[in-house]
């Protein structure tokens, strides 16, 4: 497994403390320690991935894959120059989740082999059942009839051993088949 190096530029104490620990000991990252001014820049050239705060911003390197710390709400212009935020209140898994992300790198756990097993048409009609679409409207989204939508269906529950649409919710979620976003009401069918 190919580690990625973690550098951390948060003016906060606290905050530095925090992310190190939570990052700390995390398979495949390595947290890059302290240092001072004068060798900061050549650490944070070393990084995959650089946490920094708004103000520690400027002294991330150009094209640099920064993530921003943020503890309360940040300009849009502010926010657009990272690549992804964490907040004081994620969760550990959650920051976890971002960093590997930003490094990419995905986390392969029992779901993503499972989700390897599906034809490129079961993944499709997992997304439609996701988004609360009915058999017959998934048939008439992908130009099938019915009986085939349902036959994707019962090769998804052989595969996967998942019996509801919550369920499955959770699964696409979990493996990225969907995002939170695309369950958004403004993006309803």
């Amino acid at each position: 497994m190919k580690v990625h190096n973690i550098a951390i530029h948060v003016k906060s104490a606290v905050a530095d403390c925090g992310l190190r620990q939570i990052l700390r000991g995390a398979e495949g990252l390595r947290v890059l320690s302290s240092v001072d001014s004068v060798a900061r820049s050549a650490r944070l050239s070393e990084a995959s991935v650089v946490i920094a705060d708004v103000f520690s911003l400027g002294a991330c390197p150009e094209g640099a894959k920064v993530i921003g710390f943020v503890s309360g709400p940040i300009p849009g212009d502010e926010a657009a120059r990272f690549a992804d935020t964490v907040s004081l209140y994620d969760s550990a898994d959650e920051i976890l989740r971002k960093v590997r992300a930003a490094a990419g790198e995905s986390r392969p756990d029992r779901e993503d082999k499972r989700a390897g097993d599906l034809s490129p048409r079961e993944k499709e009609v997992i997304r439609q059942i996701v988004k609360g679409l009915s058999n017959k409207e998934i048939a008439s989204m992908m130009d099938v009839s019915v009986n085939t939508v349902m036959t994707h269906r019962r090769n998804i529950v052989a595969k996967l051993k998942i019996h509801s649409s919550a369920g499955l919710t959770i699964f696409a979620l979990a493996t990225g088949l969907v995002r939170m976003e695309d369950l958004s009401p403004e993006n309803a069918v």
